[in-house]
């Protein structure tokens, strides 16, 4: 066949994410994105799991101390409030694919620090061990630039582009337990928004905030 059908092919193919060109080198696979719904609270692992997706948590970070100041503001505490830090790298098929970021009032979780969490679920853990039971979330979704030591974490570039949720998680009793933020890398994710028709309204998963800043 002609080079010009072969030519058009692969830029279609470009356009629907099967592909990606990369100037001087020629054009390449893309692989796979893993699709979240971001309507269901569940954990990264048990999520994953769910969809039949080899996956490992690494820890990279766990320790007890003082928090930052927007997450000591989303718990309401005061100076002196101690809490579980929980840094974690998410790896699909041997590559590093997520950041996730965990704040939890030490309180709640008296030596949590000590456990091996290695490729274990958060929630589980707090379930079994805790009697914690996560039932709500509150999360917010935008592209941030990622950050030299996060970079590092993941094997990217710094300053790349990534996808983050950043959310607050609650149990039954509506105590706020965790402040989370997930670094998504972006080539590798795609998030599905539901929307449910309750009383002749639909209501849309997507914040107010949203909408009005919309073009």
């Amino acid at each position: 066949i002609s080079l010009a059908p072969v030519r058009q092919a692969l830029l279609d193919l470009v356009k629907e994410g099967y592909l990606y060109r990369v100037a001087g080198k020629g054009t390449f696979v893309r692989e796979p994105k893993v699709e979240e719904k971001i309507s269901i609270l569940s954990s990264f692992t048990e999520s994953m799991r769910a969809k039949g997706i080899k996956s490992t948590m690494r820890i990279v970070g766990l320790s007890v101390g003082e928090a930052p100041v927007e997450v000591k503001k989303a718990f309401q505490v005061s100076d002196g409030e101690q809490f579980v830090f929980l840094q974690r790298v998410a790896l699909v098929d041997g590559k590093a694919v997520a950041l996730l970021l965990s704040y939890i009032p030490a309180r709640f979780v008296p030596g949590l620090e000590t456990l091996d969490l290695n490729d274990q679920s958060l929630y589980q853990t707090l379930e079994q061990r805790y009697g914690i039971i996560l039932t709500r979330a509150e999360s917010s979704i935008e592209v941030v630039r990622c950050h030299d030591s996060e970079a590092t974490l993941l094997g990217l570039t710094s300053r790349i582009p990534m996808l983050q949720v950043e959310g607050k998680t609650y149990d039954v009793e509506e105590r706020l337990i965790e402040f989370s933020r997930v670094l998504y890398q972006a080539d590798r994710f795609r998030f599905t928004i539901e929307s449910v028709r309750h009383d002749d309204r639909v209501l849309h998963l997507i914040g107010k905030a949203m909408e009005e800043t919309a073009p």
